[in-house]
């Protein structure tokens, strides 16, 4: 299954902005694409 889940990069951390519906310690892989903000 593929989800895009916004994400914001604190202490060390990726932070997702909303629920994910996963098991706890369930392993995922993560691609990572930055986002520009000035162009929002």
């Amino acid at each position: 299954m593929i989800r895009r889940v916004e994400t914001v990069y604190e202490n060390g951390i990726l932070r997702p902005l909303e629920p994910l519906p996963l098991e706890e310690h369930q392993h995922v892989t993560v691609m990572i694409t930055e986002v520009d903000l000035s162009l929002i």
